[in-house]
């Protein structure tokens, strides 16, 4: 993957291989299926595949735990943050005098220029929210180093998530599909990774 602001070195690239292995590999309960649960098992996950060579957060339902990327309103904030051992930001010192035009709440955290934000998103029914999936992902581009965006596919016919047959096994992704998904790698720094999941178990 070729990181649209040049991040596309080895040790760059390592980190993004070795989160989406982790998060491939992931024991995501389907017993347990919201978000913080979801949070927890991938941040879980990526810190056994990184072998401590990371620091990994995990964001806070309601707060903006992490650095946040807006467009015309919108904050979108990452599951889980990733940085290089020793690099995740600071604390903000709540007791600072904050920016009187300043909107939303105050982030807990700085923002840091290494991190890797990983977003999860998981399909039931149709595959609509992959669409909210990708927007939000080339919005968090814009504020981390790059993006890896899982699609946790527990629809019962196991659809193509980008919108492919209406039952049976699920096909592999068309020709135009893996274009976008190269494109989304290739001028934005996204990866992403499908993973289909049997909705009563752990297959």
């Amino acid at each position: 993957m070729a990181g649209r602001r040049g991040h596309d070195g080895p040790m760059h690239q390592g980190r993004v291989e070795a989160i989406s292995a982790a998060l491939l590999d992931a024991t995501f309960d389907p017993q347990h299926s919201g978000a913080l649960f979801l949070r927890e098992a991938a941040a879980t996950a990526i810190r056994s595949g990184l072998t401590n060579d990371a620091d990994v957060i995990e964001g806070i339902e309601g707060k903006a735990d992490l650095a946040g990327a807006r467009f015309m309103g919108i904050r979108i904030v990452p599951d889980v943050a990733v940085y290089p051992a020793g690099g995740a930001p600071r604390p903000v010192d709540a007791s600072a005098p904050r920016d009187l035009f300043a909107v939303g709440p105050r982030p807990i955290r700085d923002a840091a220029p290494e991190g890797i934000a990983v977003t999860i998103t998981v399909l039931r029914q149709d595959a609509r929210p992959v669409q909210a999936a990708i927007a939000d992902a080339v919005i968090l581009a814009t504020r981390y180093e790059a993006v890896v965006a899982l699609v946790l596919d527990r629809r019962m016919s196991r659809r193509d998530p980008f919108g492919g047959s209406d039952s049976g096994e699920a096909p592999a992704l068309s020709t135009g599909d893996r274009r976008l998904v190269e494109a989304l790698a290739r001028d934005h720094g996204i990866t992403i990774v499908v993973r289909r999941q049997d909705p009563f178990g752990f297959a």
